[in-house]
């Protein structure tokens, strides 16, 4: 499967948007792309590990896209760090639930 291959990265043209502003006019890969790519090809069907999965949503891409000082967690570097629990992923299954997600935030 492409997903496997070393050069592939992934990414998505879709913004996400505040669901209430949007009105239903966002396609489902503005929240479901990432979700989707860890649950279904990650965690379900074993076509990449979790590790180069993140590394292709993110260091991956800003280095083909000569982004510097991004997509590690480096000194210098601007970063998001995002912590999950990798058996929580959902995958949003069509249009009509497009705009249903979770936030999760804690802190200590």
């Amino acid at each position: 499967m492409q997903i496997a291959q070393p050069w592939m990265k992934f990414g998505t043209d879709a913004g996400g948007m505040d669901p209430e502003t949007a009105r239903g006019l966002t396609h489902p890969r503005a929240y479901g792309t990432f979700t989707r790519i860890l649950g279904k090809y990650v965690r379900e069907e074993g076509e990449t590990t979790l590790e180069e999965a993140v590394r292709k949503m993110s260091s991956a891409v800003a280095t083909r896209l000569h982004i510097k000082n991004r997509g590690l967690l480096k000194e210098g570097f601007f970063a998001d760090i995002v912590i999950f629990d990798p058996s929580l992923y959902l995958i949003i299954p069509h249009m009509r639930s497009r705009t249903r997600f979770q936030l999760v935030c804690t802190t200590s």
